[in-house]
């Protein structure tokens, strides 16, 4: 059996180290999520939020929906592979968004649709397209 096999006894059943790896993974990311969103409302006002370089692997949309007055929205080098549609719309005031350096491969219209858009990085992607609604920005 390999280290990677190897498999824990925990409440009656067994959990193999690359699952335990895993939820430590996934709640060091809730931790600094919930860190940079609170230093995000009380820093800067709601306006600006980094979430860049923390290994994301999927957009944190119930918890970026409420920040009604964001700005700018850093999600570079992370690992995100696709993008919601609905959660654009409900960032009328974004302005800035960077989501250059991770693993999309499509990009949503509804992004090309926020009214006060200004700067979209897309660069070091996946993208095989552009939606033409690129031109409407």
């Amino acid at each position: 059996m390999s280290d990677d096999d190897l498999e824990l006894e925990a409440g009656g059943g067994t959990v193999s180290k690359q699952d335990e790896f895993a939820k430590l993974q996934k709640q060091r990311e809730d931790k600094e999520i919930n860190h940079r969103i609170m230093r995000c409302n009380n820093d800067k006002g709601g306006r600006e939020l980094n979430l860049g370089e923390i290994e994301l692997t999927i957009l944190p949309e119930k918890r970026i929906k409420p920040l009604v007055a964001l700005r700018t929205l850093n999600l570079r080098r992370n690992k995100i592979e696709e993008l919601p549609a609905s959660i654009w719309k409900e960032l009328p005031d974004l302005e800035i968004l960077n989501l250059s350096n991770n693993r999309i491969s499509f990009v949503p219209v509804d992004l090309f649709f926020i009214p006060k858009m200004v700067k979209l990085y897309l660069d070091n992607n996946r993208l095989q397209t552009i939606p033409e609604e690129i031109g409407k920005m």
